[in-house]
């Protein structure tokens, strides 16, 4: 007869089926949609086990490739070597040569014209 479920056997079981991303505002974790009653009802245990150092360290994220494009936003790059991956963000001035952009590679506001100059060798 097992007895109710601990923080450390939902912790092990959102380990093997999930993930848990540190972040400083407080860890998050990714659970299939079975496990997120478990989770809520254990929150604060959890979240003491994983600031306890309870959880592998995350891996850091693999770098981009040196371009990446997706038919979603051709002629877009997904991403830029060295500033990371594409979003968007407030209409702004772009950092290169102040047209404006909606678009975002890390910090900086890009237009399509400086994002095609900084792809080529």
């Amino acid at each position: 007869m097992t007895g109710p479920l601990t923080a450390r056997d939902v912790l092990a079981e959102v380990l093997r089926v999930g993930r848990v991303i540190r972040d400083p505002e407080g860890p998050r974790v990714v659970v299939p949609p079975r496990l997120k009653p478990l989770v809520l009802t254990h929150r604060q245990a959890l979240r003491a086990l994983v600031l306890e150092g309870h959880v592998p360290l995350d891996e850091p994220p693999p770098s981009p490739p040196n371009v990446l494009r997706s038919p979603y936003s051709y002629p877009w790059p997904d991403a830029l070597p060295g500033l990371g991956p594409r979003h968007i963000g407030p209409f702004g001035p772009c950092a290169e040569c102040s047209s404006s952009s909606w678009v975002r590679f890390g910090a900086l506001v890009l237009c399509l014209a400086c994002v095609k100059r900084r792809e080529r060798p």
